[in-house]
């Protein structure tokens, strides 16, 4: 009988010592993951055809041509390109911002491979 209290303690000790274990683990992911800081969408990186082909006319580019631009899928290329027709062509880069989807980061990243004609 004191055989079977001893095996019982020592699996009670086994499973204590493996919660404590991933309570540190888990304590120890969440102290070193980064911290989140809102809406944090990340950009692809440019692609290859962007980078040889030069800057992007923002004014003169189509559907195909924005969506080159890092953050920009079908959805906000056409809602450029709908912004451009009921406005007219963007004065400056910082115009986009008044399209829906994109922010100050977004055109900032786009510094070197866009421009306004």
């Amino acid at each position: 009988m004191n055989n079977q209290k001893g095996k019982t303690g020592t699996k009670r000790r086994i499973i204590v010592i493996f919660l404590f274990a991933v309570a540190v683990w888990i304590g120890a992911l969440l102290f070193l993951a980064p911290a989140y800081q809102g809406d944090f969408v990340p950009l692809p990186e440019v692609s290859e055809e962007l980078e040889q082909s030069g800057r992007i006319d923002l004014n003169q580019a189509d559907l195909e041509t924005l969506c080159l631009l890092p953050g920009v899928g079908e959805v906000k290329a056409q809602r450029i390109l709908e912004y451009r027709q009921k406005h007219g062509p963007f004065a400056s880069l910082q115009e986009l911002d008044q399209v829906e989807g994109i922010g100050p980061k977004t055109i900032e990243s786009w510094e070197g491979l866009a421009w306004v004609s």
